[in-house]
């Protein structure tokens, strides 16, 4: 597909005529010629389901109805492969629990230590000979397969494309900001290789590329491979942001004031979760998880999370993660270096 005709993460659509204008979460307004293909992103409220419904009639469009190759279709037509599946435990630490009056030194501490190391669970005796990623950010998961990393510029699909069918990598690795996404699509599209999508892990025997990657709203990790080469993934980099974020969660719902109070004091950045989003407490702009955005501060400091699986996949690789909650059983303790159990007002004011 060309890429003019691709807009992704699109929050609204705002013109329709020759052309289609809409709001994107990272570049503001795009306009492209029609037809066109869109990525949306909270454009719309969820309907859940219940027994008074009322049914109406479902437009369903086949292969044939949208001028679809059957054989790229479905299951037989994907180039990528679930291999293996597993719990996902990834991430957790050994929380050692504190009073109130820890946290400021806490914080202290955790400033005066950088650790922006990408954690692997599997090591890799076998390397690839030959690795592309484009940009910067994918480079420590580069270095975990291969010695031989080249970095491509970011320029159109077409020139990408011709590049990696000139040099034939073993492998080529993509961040996960949005023109990232939107371009490695596009070159998946014109090479017709197959695109493992927000990699939290990269491991090979070098022959194959062994993909690992959160599904199920992350409760479970996948390991993926690919049919066509070479590989191609995005992985889960990590946004630059202020070296303490404080991330309020729906049990934070009735004490923001108290949570902002504290985070503008510290000089942090207010991060959230997607159920205070999906409930119109703080704007998806804020959200950390799989479809939010991924940070890694020197220290995290959660304020009323549960700590849901889809939330810990954005945080997990944060330096000191601190957890304040009044319950004890909270799962988010279990991915914390540091607790409070405690009441929000008595732990911040």
């Amino acid at each position: 597909f060309a890429e003019a005709s691709l807009i992704t993460n699109v929050l609204s659509i705002d013109e329709v005529g020759e052309n289609i204008t809409c709001t994107t979460r990272d570049n503001g307004a795009e306009t492209v010629s029609l037809p066109a293909l869109l990525t949306i992103e909270r454009i719309n409220n969820l309907r859940l389901p219940s027994i008074m419904s009322k049914l109406g009639e479902v437009e369903v469009w086949t292969a044939e109805d949208i001028g679809a190759d059957k054989e790229k279709c479905g299951l037989t037509g994907s180039p990528i492969r679930v291999v293996k599946t597993f719990e996902n435990e990834s991430g957790k630490r050994k929380c050692k629990f504190i009073t109130a009056q820890e946290l400021p030194q806490i914080i202290a501490d955790a400033l005066n230590k950088r650790n922006d190391e990408i954690k692997q669970a599997v090591s890799n005796s076998q390397r690839f000979s030959k690795v592309f990623i484009v940009g910067e950010g994918p480079r420590p998961f580069a270095e975990t397969i291969s010695d031989d990393i080249t970095v491509l510029p970011f320029t159109n699909a077409e020139d990408l494309a011709q590049k990696i069918t000139e040099l034939k990598p073993n492998a080529v690795l993509w961040g996960s900001d949005s023109l990232s996404k939107k371009v490695s699509a596009q070159v998946g599209a014109i090479l017709g290789l197959g695109l493992c999508a927000d990699c939290t892990l990269l491991e090979t025997d070098g022959e194959e590329l062994y993909m690992y990657r959160p599904a199920l709203s992350g409760s479970v990790i996948a390991k993926i491979v690919s049919s066509t080469k070479p590989a191609m993934a995005t992985v889960r980099t990590t946004q630059n942001g202020a070296d303490i974020m404080v991330a309020a969660g729906y049990g934070a719902k009735d004490s923001l004031d108290t949570v902002k109070a504290f985070a503008q004091k510290n000089g942090a950045e207010m991060v959230t979760t997607r159920k205070a989003v999906d409930n119109d407490i703080l704007p998806y702009t804020m959200q950390v998880g799989l479809t939010g955005k991924t940070v890694n501060p020197l220290v995290y400091i959660a304020v009323g999370v549960s700590g849901a699986v889809h939330h810990i996949a954005g945080m997990q690789k944060s330096g000191t993660i601190i957890a304040i909650n009044p319950d004890k059983d909270a799962p988010i303790f279990d991915y914390a270096d540091f607790g409070i159990v405690s009441k929000i007002e008595d732990v911040l004011n």
